[in-house]
């Protein structure tokens, strides 16, 4: 029988190893010793560490969809803590997050993050929100992709929820391809709302063909077309993930 008890503890595990790399990294900045490239290693080896933690079963498709020479906008499904390490390990390639302002508050946590480049969304500052996005294509002119769920949170019952418009926004006015990415079984490692994690679980990663805007300015119509086609587009590789991890 499953112990929650087991679950909490392996929910520990998960917050000491992020810790882990918390540390180093805070001092390297105070230093100015700090690297992505260095950031980019530390965040393949905290991924990694987490996905052994709780013993994911991580298959990942859709890799051709994609050119691994390239920088995208990723957009995914967002349903659990334990999307953010599957879609590092899934993607393989220099990524950052973007995370909301209240992270960024967490002692060490979140001047980790800071000194990692993740950028810091305040979702209740428009302004704010919209150049902190902005900031994080120079990112992307560095050959480092960068990842939003458009949702905007996590999703409680693990469906697609609405999403917000900002990463749209972003996408028009700098002319960034998204990359859509379908994640089925995030949910059941670590249902929102609890610190009981499952061991074991099967994930799969799906990965979508790019979608570059066709629109070469920004307009609210634009906006909503473009978050249609990514809707659309999310959805079917949601029930791509979804339908490879039931056949297993």
């Amino acid at each position: 029988m499953r112990s929650e008890a087991e679950g909490f503890f392996r929910a520990l595990r998960s917050a000491y190893e992020t810790l882990l790399i918390c540390g180093p990294t805070v001092a390297d900045a105070a230093r100015d010793a700090m690297s992505m490239q260095r950031a980019d290693e530390r965040l393949e080896q905290w991924s990694r560490r987490l996905l052994g933690v709780a013993e994911i079963q991580l298959t990942v498709s859709g890799q051709h969809n994609y050119d691994p020479t390239r920088s995208y906008l990723l957009m995914s499904n967002h349903a659990s803590h334990f999307d953010v390490p599957v879609i590092f390990q899934a993607y393989k390639r220099p990524v950052r997050m973007v995370a909301k302002k209240e992270l960024f508050a967490i002692p060490l946590f979140g001047a980790a993050m800071r000194a990692a480049g993740f950028p810091e969304l305040d979702r209740k500052d428009r302004k704010k929100a919209i150049a902190a996005l902005a900031a994080g294509t120079a990112l992307i002119s560095r050959g480092i992709s960068l990842w939003i769920a458009p949702e905007g949170t996590r999703s409680r019952d693990g469906e697609l929820g609405p999403f917000k418009k900002g990463g749209f926004v972003l996408a028009l006015e700098h002319q960034l391809d998204i990359l859509p990415v379908g994640l089925a079984g995030t949910h059941d490692v670590l249902v929102p709302g609890t610190v009981d994690v499952r061991k074991g679980v099967h994930v799969h990663a799906h990965f979508g063909a790019p979608i570059a805007p066709t629109a070469t300015q920004y307009s609210a119509e634009a906006r909503d077309a473009l978050m249609a086609q990514v809707d659309q587009a999310l959805r079917e590789a949601i029930a791509e993930a979804r339908k490879t991890r039931s056949a297993r």
